[in-house]
């Protein structure tokens, strides 16, 4: 009898509701366990309860943006070791080389996020970042 495999939490930090929406959809098909924060300073708050083995965020964000939460999350020992993944469809040679920087991976763009895409590049290094 095969084990039944444990979900992955994954928690996506985007503004757009759309975009969060449809990233959440394509995820939630795969099977892991989706949390939502509309901005850093959210997203902040909701790691006070849970632990994800992933983050994936917008960098372009109001009240918090992606770079500020990801400096922040890395002040917390606890936080440290969660693989992090920026979303963001701004191409800038300032977001390219901060995740650089950061070590963040980094997904330049968003295309095929959306459902009825085939299973996006960026699912795969989702999928990559968890096994």
């Amino acid at each position: 009898m095969e084990t039944p495999r444990v979900s992955r939490q994954i928690l996506v930090v985007e503004d757009s509701t759309e975009v969060r929406r449809a990233i959440v959809q394509v995820l939630e098909i795969e099977h892991y366990t989706v949390h939502q924060a509309e901005h850093g300073k959210a997203a902040l708050k909701k790691l006070e309860a849970m632990t994800p083995d992933l983050i994936l965020s917008d960098i372009n964000m109001p009240v918090m943006d992606g770079i500020a939460f990801y400096k922040e999350l890395r002040k917390n020992s606890r936080w440290i070791p969660i693989p992090f993944i920026f979303l963001t469809a701004n191409d800038s040679p300032e977001d390219i080389q901060a995740g650089r920087d950061w070590k963040a991976f980094r997904s330049r763009t968003r295309p095929g996020l959306y459902p009825g895409a085939k299973k996006p590049g960026c699912l795969r290094r989702v999928a990559v970042r968890l096994f």
